[in-house]
């Protein structure tokens, strides 16, 4: 039964206000599907006391509020919308463990900020969806909540660290879900799953939500003891992305970040996508970036992880591990000096390609090399930027990862096709990411990328990560100027429109797949 499913969150609102259906019933509709999607483990915290009684009291308002359905809408623009919430963000009377076995009985006390947001504006929290451990590589896996699955294919990653988020989306357990991103943390899950990131099924769902996530209101930031005086006046307000004329943008095209190459499937959804907006009349031209990205990227890495993982070597101490995060802090323990000599041996025996260069990221920063690096990354920012105004580009367009969905425990090893969304992260660039197509059988392998070094452990990860990989979704990666929300999403709505009704649009696939939610 699809009676919600294919409803927006505005429509939904609309018909509990108008009185077409109750929210009771589109609460309990959602978690019934919720409950009969367990094979997929994305969502691993319900809240479905609180969410039902508070749809009861929703109900009730509707019953006996003397404003009109418009009035509550204004007040209460996600009225009896159900959403879920990523695991590590706090959700009052749940626990917030980031997979951490320590934390399992970690209960807050109250909302995070984004969650009061939410909630103020009328959405109901259905639950918290899994997360990588330490929300740290490209899965949903730990020792506390399990696996989250692929939606298209159980024995590939959902992504991560939202992967629970993705799938719980993709699969309809909810109308939109609030995620966290500092490396492609959402918009890699919503790669792979086949859905939009930030992430929903509808942009305008995005839409809705975002209007509701940055509006200032100074008794929130108190209450959270935050210092809202420097966001009390943000410097722009979000701008309308129905505003937004496509016809009129000029938008850089990557194809290859020089780190490393698409697939074959991948290039294919990047081109269709890009010949989308041309036939929309936007100027899509190839571009490059001013400088290599590649000794960048391992700076971006740096700066990561510049206090060699100690924090989070101190809040894991006592948990069980899962493997992954178990070895990337293993990695990050070692002294730097026999960091240096490991990345030295790992060139002797063929690994130079990617992994000796990587293993360097773990060495712990002094604070002269720390803001060193900060001038780096500030120095790319610059000249990339001085690049977007001599073209005079609007936006750029470009792969969200080089590969599919990787399998299960491969995510360490592919690490580089993750370096197409970190470059935003690192510019500090609103980016989104779209559903375009789905891989096919004859664009399953690169076989001339690992000619290129066979000995590389890496190189034979992507292998395998493409091998089986059709009937997987590709997306692509839309990104704009600071402050330029409303073009990321105007563009993103217009791919939308251009492909949904596609036989090979990754959601259509999906729903001809799962039949039994």
């Amino acid at each position: 039964m699809q009676k919600f499913l294919k409803l927006t969150t505005k429509e939904i609102s609309e018909g509990i206000v108008n009185k077409s259906f109750t929210c009771l019933e589109v609460v309990q509709y959602f978690i019934a599907r919720i409950e009969n999607s367990q094979r997929f483990n994305a969502v691993c915290l319900k809240n479905y006391d609180d969410a039902l009684k508070r749809a009861k009291e929703l109900d009730q308002f509707i019953n006996t509020t003397v404003l009109e359905p418009k009035e509550v809408l204004t007040q209460y623009p996600l009225f009896g919308v159900p959403i879920t919430v990523k695991e590590c963000i706090d959700v009052e009377n749940t626990p917030t463990t980031v997979g951490l076995t320590t934390l399992k009985n970690n209960i807050v006390k109250r909302d995070a900020l984004v969650v009061k947001k939410l909630k103020k504006a009328g959405a109901i929290i259905l639950g918290k969806t899994n997360v990588a451990q330490l929300l740290c590589y490209d899965e949903s896996s730990n020792p506390l909540y399990g696996v989250t699955n692929n939606p298209f294919k159980p024995e590939r990653s959902s992504g991560g660290s939202s992967g629970g988020e993705a799938t719980a989306i993709a699969l309809g357990l909810s109308t939109f879900g609030i995620g966290t991103d500092i490396g492609g943390s959402i918009r890699l899950p919503s790669s792979h799953c086949g859905v939009y990131g930030p992430i929903s099924r509808k942009v305008e769902n995005i839409i809705e939500a975002l209007k509701v996530m940055v509006v200032t209101n100074d008794e929130e930031y108190e209450s959270n003891n935050m210092s809202y005086e420097s966001i009390r006046n943000p410097p722009v307000l979000l701008r309308d992305p129905y505003q937004v004329d496509i016809s009129k943008l000029r938008i850089a095209l990557i194809t290859d970040n020089d780190i490393i190459s698409p697939s074959k499937g991948i290039q294919r959804g990047l081109k269709e996508a890009a010949n989308a907006l041309k036939e929309l009349g936007a100027t899509v031209e190839e571009w490059k970036l001013p400088t290599s990205f590649e000794k960048d990227w391992i700076n971006y890495a740096s700066l990561m992880f510049s206090d060699g993982m100690e924090n989070m070597n101190k809040v894991s101490k006592g948990s069980a591990m899962n493997p992954i995060a178990s070895n990337l802090l293993s990695a990050s323990s070692m002294p730097n000096w026999l960091l240096t000599c490991f990345s030295y041996v790992l060139k002797l025996f063929g690994q130079g390609t990617y992994l000796a260069s990587s293993i360097n990221t773990f060495k712990s920063l002094t604070v002269r090399q720390f803001w060193n690096n900060v001038d780096k990354r500030d120095e790319f920012r610059k000249l990339v930027l001085e690049a977007l105004d001599e073209h005079k580009y609007d936006a750029i367009l470009c792969p969200s990862s080089a590969l599919p969905a990787p399998t299960h425990g491969l995510s360490t090893y592919v690490v580089p096709t993750m370096s197409y969304c970190q470059l935003f992260n690192y510019l500090g660039l609103p980016a989104g990411v779209c559903p375009i197509t789905m891989i096919k059988k004859e664009e399953e392998l690169d076989s001339e990328r690992i000619k290129k070094a066979p000995r590389d452990w890496i190189l034979q990860s992507f292998e395998k990560v493409e091998k089986d990989s059709n009937g997987l979704p590709v997306a692509v990666q839309i990104a704009a100027r600071y402050w330029r929300e409303d073009i990321v999403l105007a563009i993103m709505k217009a791919l939308e429109k251009q492909f949904e009704e596609k036989e090979d649009y990754p959601p259509n696939v999906l729903q001809k797949l799962i039949t039994d939610l």
